[in-house]
């Protein structure tokens, strides 16, 4: 049985038929979720960009949401990213097992399944609650902006351009104390030791992401925009269960560059050859 978590365009692709997408690779998808040869897992993220882009489209969100709730496996629900990398965080700076990065889905199924008028308002309300997520990735970037762009500056001056893992050995320390020092405990994971939060799939999958990300900006002058922050939600989510699935080809080039064992970045052609 694969696990998997869909990228919010596969969604899209799967209902419209588009990127390649057949009937029939629709039909097989089905035939695979229903004989539990593949689960798809569910993010709020999902939700939200969907509510995000198609409030004023509510026929297209139902029938976006009609679909969604078809595909997932509707027993659990993957917690927030901003959770996920809390908790990680703060459980290793205690020395305690780290709590599970799943959730039930409660009240949420029963929006989901009943799809009405008040339940879209109601998954816009669950959506608006997750921002504060946004706000942790800001900071970190402006802690970057501050410390390690000067220096990419200098180094792109004098022509000494580093590799991407040369990036990622002088960085990633950096990167991972960033995330911890928004929640109070770099004192504690220094002692414990910053590089064993790399030892977290989650952890470590946003941490390459960031750096894969930071450099492609830094040195392919490829823009950041709010996507790319939200595209680390993703990131997470896809490292919890092991495989993300997408169809954005910058977004998988920027991971595949700096590969994380125990985390693989595929399309959905390719997992349906697999299955």
């Amino acid at each position: 049985m694969k696990e998997v978590y869909f990228d919010t365009n596969i969604y899209s692709h799967l209902l419209n038929h588009q990127h390649g997408v057949t009937e029939k690779d629709v039909t097989r998808l089905f035939e695979n979720i229903r004989a539990d040869k593949v689960r798809v897992y569910l993010s709020d993220g999902i939700l939200e960009e969907t509510m995000g882009a198609l409030m004023n489209q509510e026929r297209e969100a139902i029938r976006r949401l009609r679909f969604i709730y078809r595909v997932v496996n509707r027993k659990r629900y993957l917690r927030p990213a901003v959770v996920i990398i809390r908790e990680t965080i703060l459980a290793y700076a205690k020395g305690q097992r780290v709590p599970s990065y799943f959730t039930s889905p409660g009240p949420l199924n029963r929006m989901l399944k009943k799809q009405n008028e008040v339940d879209l308002l109601g998954l816009q309300l669950l959506a608006w609650a997750t921002q504060d997520r946004i706000t942790d990735y800001v900071k970190v970037r402006e802690a970057y902006y501050k410390t390690l762009r000067p220096e990419a500056k200098r180094e792109m001056e004098l022509k000494k351009r580093p590799t991407l893992q040369q990036y990622w050995n002088n960085d990633s320390k950096d990167i991972v104390e960033q995330f911890v020092d928004l929640y109070g405990v770099l004192k504690e994971c220094r002692e414990r030791g910053i590089e064993g939060l790399l030892n977290f799939l989650p952890m470590k999958a946003l941490s390459a992401g960031v750096i894969s990300n930071w450099y492609m900006n830094t040195y392919d002058r490829t823009k950041m925009n709010r996507g790319d922050i939200m595209d680390m939600d993703h990131v997470v989510y896809g490292a919890v269960v092991g495989t993300l699935v997408t169809h954005d080809s910058r977004f998988s080039t920027c991971l595949k560059r700096l590969p994380v064992d125990g985390f693989e970045i595929i399309d959905l052609h390719t997992l349906l050859n697999r299955v």
